[in-house]
């Protein structure tokens, strides 16, 4: 007899613990997150982990459900729950600060797959079950790429601040988004800049404030006098306009640096100084201590237009 209460003792502690392991899924999913500037490897990183916790998901429901229905209709209820719930959360993230993405039901769908694969093999006790969690290493792997990719960058970041992007590197691109298509940033690429090594070519649309935007990573830059970059302007009709953002609200125009840039066509070196920024605002000081991002862009001009920048840096 108390044989039996400690072995139903045992059961109800799993299945408290697997109803945790749910809880805590969906409160990481639905909970409001803001970092204080823009994150490049967080992001990644935080929706590479749709596939695991989906995976460990559908293994804690079909262990809260397991002695309820057969088997292999409990597998696929736990597969089509945990799915169901990926796509769920998706829908209902936006209401809560969170950005929907169709690219993390699709990971959590393929991970919530793997956890039932490797539910039916464990109950057959066949040797598939190994192959089954080599198979779920190498997709978690794949999917964890692009946050290992935004770990070098951040340290080539790192090691040559004051030094901004220069574009000696294709890695460099993940510091940059295009301002007009947040989940693709199609429109700029790097270019050859004569012998004097590579430039980033952006493409800008008509009657848009379009262009690109430097992640900067909230560096501190009060210790330094200027932000100077090299442009090329391909055209005597272009303009192009710069915004600068530090970690506070810069949602309207006087909250913000902001400064339209006389041109002549060619390459051309700007220099603007630190104490412009920082007074750029009118109703407060930009914070050079902690700057977010650095926008270049065409102030919805008539037609597309083309410019080049090179050698971000501050001096």
């Amino acid at each position: 007899m108390d044989g039996k209460l400690d072995e139903k003792s045992t059961v109800n502690r799993y299945r408290y613990f697997a109803l945790f392991l749910i809880l805590v899924i969906l409160g990481g999913a639905l909970f409001p997150s803001r970092s204080e500037v823009e994150s490049i490897f967080w992001g990644h990183f935080f929706d590479s982990l749709h596939f695991p916790c989906f995976a460990i998901g559908s293994v804690a429901v079909w262990y809260l459900l397991h002695r309820r229905y057969p088997h292999k209709s409990l597998i696929l209820r736990a597969f089509l729950i945990s799915a169901f719930t990926a796509g769920l959360i998706e829908v209902i993230q936006p209401l809560v600060g969170r950005s929907k993405s169709c690219e993390d039901f699709i990971v959590g769908t393929i991970g919530a797959a793997i956890g039932s694969l490797g539910i039916f093999y464990w109950r057959k006790n066949t040797t598939h079950g190994i192959a089954v969690f080599t198979l779920a290493i190498g997709i978690f792997l794949y999917i964890l790429q692009p946050a290992y990719l935004d770990l070098r960058v951040l340290a080539w970041r790192n090691s040559n601040f004051p030094l901004l992007s220069n574009f000696e590197d294709r890695l460099q691109l993940r510091l940059w988004r295009s301002t007009r298509h947040e989940y693709h940033p199609s429109q700029f690429r790097i270019v050859p800049r004569d012998s004097s090594g590579s430039a980033l070519e952006v493409h800008t649309e008509a009657d848009q404030y379009s262009g690109v935007s430097l992640i900067t990573g909230g560096y501190d830059w009060r210790n330094f006098q200027s932000l100077t970059f090299d442009l090329f302007n391909p055209s005597t009709t272009n303009r192009l306009s710069i915004r600068i953002d530090d970690n506070g609200d810069c949602s309207e125009f006087e909250y913000r640096f902001n400064r339209d840039l006389s041109l002549q066509p060619g390459w051309q070196t700007i220099e603007i100084p630190l104490s412009d920024i920082e007074n750029g605002p009118t109703t407060r000081k930009l914070d050079l201590s902690k700057i977010a991002r650095v926008i270049f862009f065409t102030p919805k001009l008539p037609e597309d237009a083309v410019f080049e920048v090179d050698e971000v840096r501050l001096r």
